[in-house]
């Protein structure tokens, strides 16, 4: 039975050799959850990727993250590794919507790899924004994630690690669909 096209979001989740702002930042590591329209979780990959290139200062991002050259060099797939994957998603979910709650970072890293979504669905934080009713540029994960989600543990320490980041993103996407947006 066929799909129907955008039936998916797909809640991804970057982590880099740097910021957005030096054109030579590149993906470390990439991770996202698949969500059906009834808000249940389908599916999930995460993979290390090891860049084309090194941006001069990647320890800025290292301490952000915690992954150095070597650990991404022994575990790490290739660039083209990453976009095989993404497209592989793109096609076996037909089209989903792709998100994630730092859509504009998360969507220009991947563009950085020639990956593009075919369909883009609201970034996180600003619905996270709306159905609190702050401004989005006020708006922090741990925030969003303290008052729309009581009862969800987020660990800090565990931040800024693709895989927990693209779940955690997608359990407050789900959140403000099913209890916000319904």
């Amino acid at each position: 039975m066929a799909r129907k096209q955008n039936e998916f979001t797909i809640v991804v989740d970057t982590e880099t050799s740097g910021l957005t702002h030096d054109p030579r930042a590149r993906l470390l590591e990439l991770a996202f959850v698949v969500i059906n329209d009834q808000h249940e979780f389908v599916d999930a990959a995460q993979m290390f990727v090891n860049p084309s290139v090194w941006t001069p200062n990647w320890g800025a991002a290292f301490k952000i993250h915690g992954y150095n050259p070597a650990y991404i060099q022994e575990h790490g797939k290739t660039e083209a590794d990453a976009f095989k994957l993404l497209s592989e998603y793109e096609e076996k979910y037909n089209q989903p919507r792709w998100t994630s709650f730092n859509k504009r970072f998360d969507l220009e890293m991947l563009s950085r790899i020639d990956f593009t979504p075919r369909s883009e669905a609201e970034c996180i934080m600003s619905l996270s924004a709306a159905a609190m009713k702050l401004n989005k540029r006020a708006v922090a994960m741990q925030a969003a994630i303290n008052t729309l989600l009581p009862d969800f543990c987020y660990d800090v320490k565990k931040a800024h690690k693709a895989g927990y980041d693209a779940f955690a993103a997608a359990s407050l996407y789900t959140h403000i669909q099913k209890k916000h947006l319904a």
